[in-house]
């Protein structure tokens, strides 16, 4: 039964994209605007009202398995703001945060490795699912956090941190 409401939903998307094709003057559409359509759709978009990781979702991702990414990852980036010289301010920006948990381990980490890391990052969230913003406002609730529906939104007077965990990995 849950099998056949993903296909009825598979099918209405797909006569969406169909659609979008045939009344484009270009005969098709750009893979940009498809994957726009498969993942970000308002109705039918896969991230839009799933929660995909894990047990009860389609996949699992390292940060959702142990805190040790996490942790790497934040000494990482205070390594390399220190390399940077320290910059007062910097937007920390994780492009597709999941639930917020790497996000969580890389403050906690950077807390106690370098105060004033945290200090100085202005946490910046590109998402576009409702779902997923939610879940990461309850992991990050003690967090100072600014969200963005797309990467033309991102601060451009600071210098940038950017942490991109498994996105590009989800792309064609």
């Amino acid at each position: 039964m849950h099998l056949g409401g993903k296909l009825k939903l598979s099918n209405e998307l797909k006569n969406i994209i169909i659609s979008e094709i045939e009344a484009s003057d270009k005969a098709g559409i750009s893979l940009e605007r498809y994957m726009e359509l498969c993942l970000s759709h308002e109705k039918y978009g896969y991230y839009i009202k799933n929660d995909p990781f894990g047990g009860a979702g389609d996949f699992i991702t390292a940060p959702e398995i142990s805190q040790i990414f996490g942790d790497l990852i934040g000494g990482f980036l205070v390594q390399n703001w220190v390399r940077m010289g320290r910059p007062e301010n910097f937007a920390l920006v994780e492009l597709g945060p999941g639930r917020g948990t790497l996000m969580a381990d890389i403050i906690r980490t950077a807390s106690k490795a370098l105060p004033t890391f945290v200090a100085a990052a202005k946490i910046n969230l590109v998402e576009t699912s409702p779902t997923l913003i939610e879940k990461q406002k309850n992991t990050l609730k003690d967090i100072a956090v600014k969200w963005h529906s797309s990467i033309d939104d991102l601060p451009t007077d600071i210098p940038i941190i950017l942490v991109a965990n498994e996105f590009f990995d989800a792309l064609p």
